[in-house]
Formats: structure tokens, sequence, C-alpha cells
């Protein structure tokens, strides 16, 4: 588990996505689907919104940077609702509580 300081919610989700990419290259090499709850990130990854601040500009080409070693990634949005959103919240919240925070 790594901490990110504070950080704002639209960057804690780039680093979520950018972490995700650097390890899964244990898991797979080929074909990604990254699914996350944040709209905004999704979107803007996809191409869909425009990115207007500077460092999420920065963080979403680290993205397509990391992407580059893999055949395929897609990136999904789901819903907060969703239950392994919820799982992987639970799961977060649990180390957070271990740690103090």
């Amino acid at each position: 588990m790594e901490f990110f300081g504070r950080e704002t919610n639209n960057t804690a989700e780039y680093l979520a996505i950018i972490n995700a990419l650097k390890d899964a290259d244990e898991f797979t090499g080929w074909n990604l689907n990254i699914f996350s709850d944040s709209e905004l990130a999704i979107k803007q990854i996809n191409k869909k919104y425009r990115i207007h601040k500077q460092h999420l500009s920065k963080l979403c080409d680290e993205v397509y940077r990391l992407c580059q070693k893999y055949r395929d990634v897609k990136f999904l949005h789901v819903s907060r609702n969703n239950h392994f959103i919820q799982y992987c919240d639970e799961l977060c919240n649990d180390c957070l509580d271990q740690v103090g925070f």
C-alpha cells in the first residue's frame, strides 16, 4: 500500500489508475480493462472530457505512457453502487483504519 499524502480526489483517482497499470504486468502482458468509479478520470483518459488542470494533464500523460507496454487497454466507468467498487472501498478503509487514519 502506498500513501500519497494530502491530494485531491481526482489526483488520487489518477494515481490509483497509474499504480494499477504499473502492477498489471505481473498478471497480464496483453489486454487490460481498468474499471473506476471516477467519471472525470475515465472520460478524460478516453478523451471525452478536456483536461483543464495541468497536474491532471501530467498524470494523464503518465497513464498513456504506461499503456504502451500492453496490447490493449480499455478504461471503463462503473457506478459507485457496483459491488466490486464497494468492496474495494471497504478494503481501502480497513487498511486506513489499521494504520490510524
